[in-house]
């Protein structure tokens, strides 16, 4: 069918624009095969073009930042998207979620003359109405908007006939596979133990899993193959994610078809025990609660016998399930609509929306936990129903927290890539339509999965505002596009079909669209300082708060709230200049010059390193596999500037820095007299962002681990014999104690491990005292020589 034939009437002239993202207007309205598009009357005089020489402004709503046609300066798109009177208004029909025909009467005698108002809801909560003088023309203009928003199938999709206008730099189609993604980081780690399987080559044995996938090393195909059968859509165990701290990792697949007959299957058995070290036992997270997964078992579901699975320890989360969460955004955007102030805090609770997002947090968090918490070597297994949603919800946010990585721009990329798109997630099926389609228009497959996510990953940015390299432009950006999209990204369901619709071939992918120079700086984050450690979230009613840029975009006037942002962002980004156009002067005034390092500082180094590693805190150089983003707590937040003045002035900061570093232990190596030398920057910068940190560990349901019996080789010490917490807090057990990281622990805990230390702790200071002095003297004349001034900033 051509597009051509559902457009019944292509251009009303007359209409009136009474709602929407610009101040009301007369003008035309036309329909074209993919957009809708609005011309105001004074448009006539403005010349507009399709297309641009760069790409346009990212900070505007669904069908309008790629849709909204400037003019020959790309720059003006941003005005007009903003809501500018001079340009044409430009939207995807892929982005109407539901059409009403409401008509009205000018005269006494309503069978003379009636109009009608034409209502638009789109799939990011904003309201068009048009106010038409004919009611044929109006209902004849819904039904085109209709048939043309509601297309079965994506092969007519505006992806397939959309041409780029700016020129690709990197390709987004070749910048993330599993090679990349994944197995190039566990060659650097964990060679042994892990490969890339190709069972899965022409999608023969998982249609939602992507050709390539990592498994145990020692596990054959064929094994692969029988667990297959035994997996919900053939969704067997692969590995997700791997922990490199304490080589634990996270692996995900489908429920087990176990049926009534408690089917077994001892290939799977195999593979599960694969994941499994000689002397440690793995827990398995079912993200559905204890009663649904019981029920499942009458349709031929079920969950893993703990007879067969006696090394894994089953935990049970409370993810809802698709229906109820379609339901619960449904009742979220009414209530922020009306926005009635005596009944807003009671419809708010009602709707259930923020107590799926605790519950995907909760989930997400147990997961990592007992990654990073527990002992060395614990596989978590997640799974619920399909695999493809709540599944990937709890894994993609896990990783979120334990991999700094993953909160990079490009590291967040990766993770939508690897564990929603080539996971297998059905974004066609889910972002059908959003919360206002009801009755024959929706289905039992829609669902706002990918939304929950995005509002968790924006839970943790407002808790964490340093920590995401990312801003919240660039949360609703996916979420605009993942409903509707000039890219091909977010096509399909699986990788099968993007394979036999030629998405990759035919289309642009929308990473090459955000990794673009153009459009990159619209979603970076001046806040950003790079933080190595896990992000803990808390899950308390006064934490997690409704994300009002989200749910009340378009109720609200946000021009002061930018304007505020854009001045903070500019003086961020000034700072930052001058911070490196500083270092860039003192590494020409010669201070970039080699200096040997002797040997007794290079010997305190050394042990330093030691010490760290056996307690537990690693500031290694986080690189990421997919990017250039080097990411490390402890190098100074000068030598890691994510807006640097050119690459030269980068590699003078970071020269100088470690000059820096080389010069200290040489002068206080001569202050100290042979003494032993403690470098104190690590432990200062890593203390520094503790401090601005919100409390880790602060989660009201996470699993116990007494309850786990996976034992951390301290837990007896914690417990002092039994599971009991007199001060009413968990014991949340760490793997190794951090220098100033007893966060987190009991009283308990605390005095136990001070009667431990004692006298030693105190000799100790005794014989460290006036090697610290010292080093603090050699800190200080560093600074009065290279300072350029008497203060002592990092003191």
């Amino acid at each position: 069918m051509e597009l051509s034939e559902a457009i019944e009437r292509c251009r009303v002239d007359d209409v009136f624009l009474c709602e929407g993202p610009r101040p009301p207007q007369k003008g035309s309205l036309a329909l074209i095969g993919h957009h809708l598009i609005f011309s105001p009357a004074a448009a006539a005089a403005v010349p507009s073009s399709s297309s641009a020489s760069s790409p346009t402004s990212l900070a505007s709503p669904v069908g309008v930042p790629a849709a909204v046609k400037s003019g020959d300066n790309a720059n003006d798109t941003a005005t007009a998207a903003a809501g500018s009177d001079q340009h044409e208004f430009w939207l995807l029909h892929r982005a109407i979620d539901r059409v009403i025909v409401e008509p009205i009467s000018r005269e006494p005698n309503p069978l003379r003359q009636q109009g009608a108002f034409l209502r638009l809801k789109c799939k990011n909560f904003m309201h068009l109405c048009f106010e038409m003088n004919d009611l044929s023309d109006c209902q004849a203009v819904a039904r085109s908007i209709e048939k043309l928003s509601n297309l079965h199938g994506v092969a007519h999709d505006y992806p397939f006939y959309y041409r780029c206008p700016f020129v690709v730099l990197d390709n987004g189609w070749e910048a993330y596979s599993v090679e990349q993604l994944l197995f190039a980081r566990l060659q650097l780690h964990a060679r042994d133990k892990w490969r890339i399987s190709s069972v899965n080559r022409g999608f023969e044995v998982c249609a939602s899993y992507p050709e390539f996938v990592v498994v145990p090393k020692g596990i054959g195909d064929d094994y692969l193959r029988i667990s297959a059968t035994f997996r919900d859509g053939g969704r067997f165990p692969v590995l997700s994610y791997y922990h490199r701290p304490t080589r634990s990792c996270i692996v995900r697949c489908a429920q087990p078809l176990i049926g009534p007959t408690n089917r077994r299957c001892k290939e799977d058995e195999v593979i599960l025990n694969a994941f499994l070290s000689k002397f440690s036992k793995g827990m398995i997270f079912d993200t559905r609660t204890k009663l649904v997964a019981q029920t499942s078992r009458g349709k031929g579901g079920g969950c893993e016998s703990q007879m067969y699975y006696s090394q894994w320890k089953y935990v049970y989360g409370n993810v809802s399930r698709i229906g109820t969460l379609r339901e619960s955004l449904a009742r979220l955007i009414d209530a922020c609509i009306e926005n009635h102030p005596d009944k807003w805090l009671s419809r708010l609770a009602n709707s259930g929306w923020l107590q799926y997002v605790v519950d995907a947090l909760t989930a997400a968090a147990t997961v990592a936990q007992v990654v990073h918490c527990m002992d060395e070597e614990v596989p978590v297994l997640i799974h619920g129903g399909e695999g493809t949603d709540a599944t990937l919800l709890a894994s993609a946010l896990a990783q979120l927290m334990l991999d700094p990585d993953a909160r990079t721009v490009r590291g967040f990329q990766s993770l939508i890539e690897h564990e929603w798109l080539m996971a297998g997630h059905p974004f066609s099926l889910r972002c059908a339509h959003s919360a206002f389609a009801t009755g024959a228009q929706t289905g039992p497959y829609e669902a706002p999965v990918f939304l929950c996510f995005l509002d968790c990953v924006w839970q943790l940015m407002r808790q964490y505002p340093t920590c995401m390299e990312f801003n919240e432009r660039f949360l609703i950006f996916l979420f605009e596009h993942a409903y509707a999209s000039e890219f091909g990204s977010f096509l399909g369901n699986n990788e099968l079909e993007k394979k036999r619709l030629g998405v990759k071939d035919r289309t642009v992918s929308l990473w090459s669209y955000v990794n673009h120079p153009a459009a990159l700086t619209d979603f970076i984050s001046t806040l950003y300082e790079p933080y190595a450690l896990p992000l803990w979230p808390s899950v308390a009613p006064q934490s997690i708060v409704l994300w009002e840029r989200m749910y009340f975009r378009w109720q609200r006037i946000w021009t002061d709230a930018d304007r505020c942002q854009q001045m903070v962002d500019d003086c961020r980004r000034a700072e930052k200049e001058l911070m490196m156009a500083r270092h860039a002067m003192l590494a020409q005034k010669g201070c970039h010059r080699p200096q040997a390092v002797t040997a007794p500082a290079a010997a305190a180094a050394e042990e330093h390193r030691s010490a760290a590693q056996i307690h537990g805190e690693e500031h290694p150089l986080s690189i990421s596999v997919c990017s250039s983003t080097i990411t490390s707590s402890s190098v100074p937040s000068s030598a890691s500037v994510s807006v640097p003045s050119s690459s030269a002035a980068v590699a003078a900061s970071v020269d100088f820095h470690h000059h820096n570093h080389q010069q200290h232990d040489d002068e206080g190596d001569q202050h100290n007299s042979g003494s032993k030398v403690f470098r104190f920057d690590h432990h200062q910068h890593n203390n520094r962002q503790q401090h601005i940190k919100p409390p880790p560990f602060a989660l009201e349901e996470v699993v116990k681990l007494d309850r786990l019996n996976i034992r951390s080789p301290s837990s007896e010490e914690c417990n002092d014999g039994d599971n009991s917490h007199n001060d009413g807090q968990m014991c949340h057990h760490q793997p190794h104690h951090r220098p100033g990281g007893t966060i987190g622990w009991t009283a308990k805990q605390w005095r136990h491990q001070q009667q431990q230390n004692g006298a030693s702790g105190t000799d100790e200071r005794n014989n460290n005292s006036s090697a610290t002095s010292a080093m603090l003297d050699g800190a200080k004349q560093w600074l009065q020589r290279w300072g350029g001034g008497g203060g002592t900033p990092f003191l």
